[in-house]
């Protein structure tokens, strides 16, 4: 009895999958394509809407990162100097230096360390701000295109996408930031 109930049970499975088969395979597939698009992310990035952003950004932050730039050389420079003229030093002189210079590094270190949080915690904001902008550029586009689904083209579940379904540039040209 309970063998006759698992081969029923494997039956009707089967006859499940036979007739959603079926199903499937007389919806045109035209109706499907119709309804679904995509957008590739990495163009989206490397377009000029978020390239200029970031450009405005990193320009933000240059007389910042080049004074970071010239302490470090002259950190450098003045370690190297140690090094080089440590033999006709005395030890109370080479004491000082070093105490110093360690100063001078651990001061750096700090420095450089709240400037790249600053930096990175301003790009995160401007990343999200400009993922919201693109998700809204999508909905418009979609709306437009009367389309039920779009996806990442760049997705590494996605092998393969027709040209035909991508609106990567119309949604390019909706992202106001």
């Amino acid at each position: 009895m309970k063998r006759l109930s698992t081969y029923l049970a494997a039956g009707m499975f089967m006859c499940s999958a036979v007739f959603a088969s079926g199903y499937f395979q007389s919806t045109p597939s035209a109706s499907l394509t119709q309804n679904i698009a995509t957008v590739d992310m990495e163009v989206v990035f490397k377009s000029p809407v978020f390239s200029d952003e970031q450009a405005k950004l990193n320009e933000k932050f240059k007389p910042e990162n080049e004074a970071l730039q010239q302490k470090a050389k002259d950190l450098k420079a003045d370690f190297e100097a140690l090094s080089k003229n440590r033999e006709s030093m005395p030890a109370d002189k080479i004491k000082t230096v070093e105490t110093g210079l360690d100063k001078r590094r651990a001061e750096f270190v700090a420095e450089s360390a709240k400037l790249s949080n600053t930096q990175l915690s301003e790009f995160q904001e401007l990343s999200n701000k400009f993922i919201n902008a693109v998700k809204q550029a999508t909905k418009i586009v979609a709306e437009d295109k009367k389309l039920s689904l779009v996806i990442t083209q760049s997705d590494a579940t996605t092998p393969y996408v027709s040209k035909s379904l991508d609106i990567t540039q119309q949604v390019i040209d909706k992202v106001k930031l």
